[in-house]
């Protein structure tokens, strides 16, 4: 789904690609993480996750929260932040997610994922 199709869907979103696009510099993929001031989508940062990619003891991508907001910390019952993704989810939900995130980490892009 591409980005205007998702900003459509809900005034967070909006919030969120318009912060993304005057953030990102026009000859990358995406902002740099530097560029962002959580601050300035305080309205939003309750439902934001910013990711970072490590690389593992074995050299495999692991992905750590770095910040997860209140209203999922609520939603799922546990605080993410500082947490990492194979830790705190069962393996089919690590694997799905570690997959949308490598992709992620790959091009600079961005996914839009329904799920219960």
């Amino acid at each position: 789904m591409d980005l205007d199709a998702v900003a459509g869907l809900h005034d967070d979103y909006r919030t969120l690609i318009d912060f993304w696009r005057a953030k990102k510099p026009a000859n990358e993929l995406a902002p740099c993480f530097h560029d962002f001031d959580l601050m300035d989508l305080y309205a939003i940062a309750s439902k934001l996750v910013i990711v970072d990619v490590e690389t593992g003891t074995g050299g495999e991508r692991v992905y750590r929260w770095r910040f997860a907001g209140t209203a999922l910390r609520d939603f799922i019952g546990i605080e993410l932040t500082g947490r990492y993704l194979h830790d705190t989810a069962d393996e089919t939900t690590n694997r799905d997610t570690a997959a949308i995130y490598a992709e992620i980490a790959r091009n600079g892009g961005h996914h839009y994922w329904e799920r219960k």
